[in-house]
């Protein structure tokens, strides 16, 4: 996935805030290193984790991309649970 600094994840890594205390609000989005919310200057790097590729964030909770690093990806429609299962008989 290509995200708007024009860099391809993966190979690229995403990160995701993993905790802030001033913004409680459960599982945030994954972003490209690029991002300006990963680079502003308020911006407490131990709150962010690295991850290998958007699935292995997904994986522990970060399920959105951010709308800024890859917007085509955040319009998409989230998946359903029951997305490819067959109708019940």
């Amino acid at each position: 996935m290509r995200c708007t600094f024009d860099h391809d994840h993966p190979p690229r890594e995403v990160v995701a805030a993993t905790w802030n205390d001033s913004e409680p609000l459960g599982a945030r989005p994954y972003h490209c290193r690029k991002c300006r919310e990963v680079t502003k200057a308020r911006t407490v790097e131990s709150n962010w984790e690295t991850y290998a590729t958007a699935a292995a964030a997904a994986a522990v909770g970060h399920k959105r991309p951010c709308a800024v690093c890859f917007p085509a990806a955040a319009r998409a429609p989230a998946p359903t649970p029951d997305a490819g299962a067959s109708p019940p008989a």
